[in-house]
């Protein structure tokens, strides 16, 4: 009831102040996913030290670190030494207000509980997170993973509505009810609901990716002409080819990439770096150069961190909203490979597929009854 009365009180009297303000805290939470994007694959912590200049070392001030304002008024350089600072600050703080404005508006458009827009919005920044970490790394930090899973847990037992409407909304019937469950109580109906939606989305991805690697195999790439190769502790590199890091190419622990060298020599690097060479350990702790003219490793249909990106998804837009966007995601993204044709030297690249992911997951919170209502649409064409 309370909840009800802050719902009507917001949307109907003081919207647009409380719009201004989430816009306001958004650039303010873009601000920190700056520091989130270029600290949490470094492996350093997100509060030391303080934000500074990157050139000089220099404490960046609390006035200089306003978001939107203070880039503007510094004109992009730094106040110390002057060196430019990147505009993309600026524009991760700009579209992270826009973004959790959206879901604002779209919290209002369709009488949504507040529980379930901080939901939207928490997941809006995870999302932008890691598909910028996707774009820069080609990694998606499990930390984030893990972070929005529990928060998502919390709100569901705090909040049962933020995963399951009152059966008196008008948009209730949208969404999966378990009707095994209707005698228990809210808030454990709610967690259920959540588990639920997680456990189902693990399991199928987990298996996508273990039936696509018995379906494809390995990946082969002749060389022609050879090509040098670096192989190190970490990663490799091709002549001028950016370093992959081993954890990049290979996801599972007992997959190998496998070197063949022009003088006949197989040499083999799991995940971890441990190499041999004919059967015989290799060892990377120094740089090796080898001249190869053909590699093999394994073909992945969905690399370890959009497993667990689509397992997150689950818990936020539920499992019809994670597969439907697991969907589309994967459609535009072979079309976007396709006009790419992205193809390093060494090996084939995989996209960036987190970003792909994080539109159409996005495209739910704002947009999930026009997706239910064409899916639906979709299955009685089927049917008939």
């Amino acid at each position: 009831m309370i909840e009800k009365q802050l719902i009507n009180l917001f949307y109907t009297h003081y919207f647009f102040v409380g719009a201004f303000f989430t816009f306001v805290v958004g650039c303010c939470v873009g601000s920190f996913l700056n520091v989130v994007i270029w600290r949490l694959p470094l492996g350093m912590s997100l509060s030391v030290p303080g934000s500074h200049c990157p050139k000089c070392q220099t404490e960046i001030k609390l006035y200089d670190n306003v978001p939107i304002l203070g880039w503007l008024v510094l004109k992009g350089k730094c106040r110390a030494c002057k060196v430019s600072i990147s505009p993309r600050y600026l524009v991760i703080e700009a579209v992270t207000g826009f973004m959790w404005l959206a879901v604002m508006y779209a919290g209002r458009h369709y009488d949504l509980p507040l529980s379930q827009v901080l939901l939207g919005l928490i997941a809006t920044s995870i999302l932008i997170a890691a598909s910028l970490t996707d774009i820069e790394t080609r990694t998606v930090p499990i930390q984030l993973v893990y972070f929005g899973l529990a928060v998502a847990f919390i709100l569901a037992l705090a909040f049962p509505e933020s995963q399951i409407l009152r059966s008196t909304h008008p948009l209730y019937e949208t969404q999966p009810v378990y009707s095994m469950l209707s005698d228990f109580h809210p808030r454990l109906r709610s967690l259920f609901h959540c588990l639920f939606n997680v456990s189902i989305a693990y399991s199928f991805m987990y298996l996508c990716a273990k039936l696509g690697r018995k379906i494809f195999g390995s990946h082969t790439i002749e060389c022609d002409p050879p090509v040098l190769v670096k192989l190190r502790k970490d990663n490799c590199q091709a002549e001028d080819d950016k370093a992959l890091a081993w954890k990049e190419i290979l996801s599972e622990k007992d997959e190998k990439i496998r070197f063949f060298t022009c003088d006949k020599q197989v040499i083999e690097v799991n995940r971890k770096g441990h190499a041999t060479r004919d059967g015989l350990d290799y060892k990377l702790d120094e740089e090796q150069k080898v001249l190869i003219d053909k590699l093999a490793f394994p073909s992945a249909v969905i690399g370890g961190g959009d497993l667990t990106l689509i397992t997150l998804c689950a818990a936020f837009v539920g499992i019809q909203g994670s597969l439907v966007s697991l969907g589309l995601a994967s459609f535009f993204g072979m079309i976007y490979l396709m006009i790419s044709k992205r193809e390093a030297k060494m090996t084939q690249r995989a996209i960036p597929f987190a970003p792909f992911i994080a539109i159409f997951v996005w495209s739910w919170f704002l947009l999930w009854p026009h997706y239910i209502e064409q899916i639906r649409n979709i299955v009685k064409a089927l049917q008939s």
